[in-house]
């Protein structure tokens, strides 16, 4: 008899920065495995719109792998998150610990013997896992927010738990890293580099800090509903939470005020989840107009790298000539 390997101990090479159970909101077909995308490619000198499975896109190979820290890497995570509420700096200082001690398991054994197989596993899927935790707990809400149900985060650890997905979502993905990284190797190639080296953990760490911040100040921020009855869907992207807040220019780079963050969220065509500063969107259930879907389909389309998502062809196709203008101007930026 073959022995088998459970699916929690196989390692995950393909990780998913923008959950695929999410993309089904804008599928079209029978078995909800498909949806309308822009792609490109080297060969590819224009954006190209296709039908194409969730499972095989917004994903790279081993793109939360955890690695070895040295100092530069210690000095780094330390000055991001000296500031941290208590709560949240003390799961980092805990995962710290854990992660010095695997760290220091690595000096003295061989991992290319079979029988440390388990801990080449737990480095390609230990961030992957947590991601897919967060994303678990947050089905159900997701699903109520859905049909339009803003009760159920009337429940503290449901808001708890939804904020912590929200900023995840923000900071987990391929095109938040590379305009990060970007815009950091244009004052400081060598903190860029050291940087890039470390962000599996980074990113991890500010979705804790920027979720539990959320959590936090969710009585005082405008939380609502988006309900687009208008004819034309909402888009989502490689980068779906976005910050539209009024003073973000689509035409130039600039350290925004601590207070200048308005996330968008798209969780369906016709639902999105706004936390607002300011006042563009009222508490609870809003109708928007078709004014406000296209603008914001066109953020969501200015703030993707390569790919936008949609429930059809032509929705698609009408916004495709904005994909990737954020990175442009991030690039051009001095």
């Amino acid at each position: 008899m073959r022995n088998s390997v459970s699916k929690a101990q196989q390692e995950k090479k393909k990780h998913h920065y923008v959950w695929g159970h999410y993309l089904k909101n804008w599928s079209t077909d029978v078995k909800r495995k498909n949806v309308w995308r822009t792609t490109k490619t080297k060969k590819l000198e224009q954006h190209k719109v296709d039908e194409y499975s969730i499972s095989g896109m917004l994903f790279e190979d081993y793109f939360y792998k955890t690695s070895n820290l040295d100092e530069y890497h210690l000095q780094i995570i330390n000055n991001l998150f000296s500031k941290t509420d208590p709560s949240p700096k003390k799961i980092i200082s805990n995962f710290m610990k854990v992660n010095f001690l695997r760290q220091k398991v690595e000096e003295y054994v061989d991992l290319g013997q079979t029988k440390y197989k388990e801990y080449l596993v737990y480095k390609s899927n230990f961030i992957e896992d947590m991601h897919s935790s967060i994303e678990t707990t947050t089905i159900p809400i997701l699903d109520a927010l859905a049909n339009e149900d803003l009760s159920i985060l009337d429940d503290e650890k449901n808001m708890l738990n939804f904020m912590y997905y929200i900023a995840n979502q923000n900071v987990r993905t391929k095109p938040f890293k590379e305009n990060i990284i970007i815009y950091c190797g244009k004052k400081d190639p060598k903190f860029a580099e050291k940087l890039e080296e470390c962000w599996w953990l980074v990113s991890y760490f500010l979705g804790i800090t920027l979720g539990y911040s959320l959590y936090r100040s969710s009585k005082l921020d405008k939380h609502s509903l988006l309900i687009n009855d208008t004819g034309e869907s909402f888009l989502t992207s490689d980068n779906p939470v976005i910050n539209v807040h009024p003073s973000i220019s689509e035409d130039s780079v600039k350290l925004l005020e601590d207070h200048a963050l308005d996330l968008y969220y798209p969780i369906s065509p016709t639902i999105a989840y706004t936390v607002y500063n300011s006042d563009v969107f009222p508490t609870g259930k809003v109708s928007v107009t078709l004014d406000q879907v296209v603008e914001l389909n066109t953020k969501i389309a200015k703030r993707s790298n390569l790919s936008i998502v949609g429930n059809s062809k032509e929705l698609v196709e009408k916004y495709k000539k904005y994909v990737g203008s954020s990175m442009k101007v991030i690039k051009g930026a001095k």
